[in-house]
């Protein structure tokens, strides 16, 4: 049975011994919850980012002058942009585009690319403020996947659930002993117990999701020799 924010609420007030004691109002303690929820969802997220990936795919127009792909509201962490190949043989797929740094914004005009490398491998892209900016220019037009986590989406209602990554483990449980401790600072207690049981919390899930795939450890990603449409190694394509 999933957990929902009501539940969350009973249980702090029962382990803060605020059951008939409304010194703080459900309406801060969601406030609380959501804080509490959010640092729990950075810590799945950005240390080991294989949680609650989605995609989206966009279409620049071919007309040599637009090159960004507009970024969703609710962004959080960037995973990955590919580019769509249409080849005369393999059919269509996916290829894998790196990031530019700002000073490497001109690098990749050399018309030179453009003639040896005809299917738009020496494309790369960088994320701006509101939009993914792709380079070469004149090269940009095509479909686009974006792959990107999602910001924190916090509970409002009572009967809204945690996510799953958060409740198969009993994970939430961060939250009430977050929020727990948040009560006793406001009503000028010791919440070193609460400190503690949340380090201990932190540092169990830390432990237990830093390999989803348990099939194989992690490795660094190879970025040097990517296989590009000539079967070249990656990297010859950026002149």
């Amino acid at each position: 049975m999933a957990t929902t924010l009501q539940n969350i609420i009973d249980l702090t007030r029962y382990r803060s011994n605020m059951e008939n004691n409304f010194f703080v109002t459900d309406a801060e303690l969601t406030i609380y919850i959501n804080n509490s929820l959010a640092e729990l969802d950075d810590i799945l997220v950005t240390d080991y980012e294989d949680y609650r990936v989605s995609s989206f795919q966009s279409v620049i127009p071919t007309d040599g002058t637009s090159n960004t792909i507009p970024i969703p509201s609710n962004l959080y962490k960037l995973r990955g942009v590919d580019y769509q190949i249409n080849h005369e043989q393999n059919g269509t797929y996916w290829l894998t585009l790196f990031p530019f740094q700002m000073p490497e914004r001109n690098r990749q005009r050399n018309g030179l690319t453009n003639i040896l490398i005809p299917y738009r491998t020496g494309l790369s892209y960088r994320l701006e403020d509101t939009q993914i900016m792709i380079m070469p220019q004149m090269q940009a037009g095509g479909t686009y996947q974006v792959w990107f986590t999602p910001k924190f989406v916090p509970l409002v209602e009572t009967t809204d659930t945690l996510n799953i990554q958060m409740d198969t483990q009993a994970w939430g449980e961060y939250a009430v002993v977050d929020c727990c401790a948040k009560i006793f600072n406001k009503q000028a207690l010791d919440p070193s117990g609460f400190l503690a049981e949340k380090a201990a919390l932190q540092q169990r899930v830390r432990g237990a999701m830093k390999n989803r795939d348990a099939a194989a450890p992690k490795r660094v990603s190879n970025v040097r020799f990517q296989d590009n449409d000539f079967g070249a190694p990656f990297g010859w394509d950026n002149f």
